[in-house]
């Protein structure tokens, strides 16, 4: 599979004249934070399966997308560890300080909805 993606990517890139420089200049890291917070049944949070949604509750995640638009470049995800009773948190912003500060508005929010 690997190889059949790649042969795809070099013909696209063939086709639209471009290098794989070119192809590399379209990636851009952003700063992102990772944190875990305790809740007292993690069970409660369903996501989806690629696990960019929660599904249950529902609230929790029209929330998080109010959040996630107050920040250039913001995106986050919050799902329930398979081991532990934590929920985990990834955060990507602009600047570090931005992601730090978004991750850290999703536990508030973490804690709000799951008591």
């Amino acid at each position: 599979d690997a190889v059949s993606d790649m042969l795809v990517c070099l013909v696209a890139l063939r086709i639209l004249n471009k290098s794989y420089v070119d192809w590399h200049m379209l990636y851009q890291d952003l700063p992102s934070k990772q944190l875990k917070t305790p809740v007292s049944n993690k069970n409660l949070i369903k996501c989806s399966d690629d696990e960019t949604k929660i599904i249950e509750p529902i609230e929790l995640q029209i929330e998080l997308d109010k959040l996630v638009d107050k920040y250039q470049n913001g995106r986050c995800f919050i799902r329930p560890s398979g081991t532990e009773n934590v929920v985990r948190i990834y955060a990507e912003a602009y600047s570090q300080i931005l992601a730090d500060e978004l991750a850290n508005k999703a536990i508030d929010l973490i804690d709000r909805y799951i008591v």
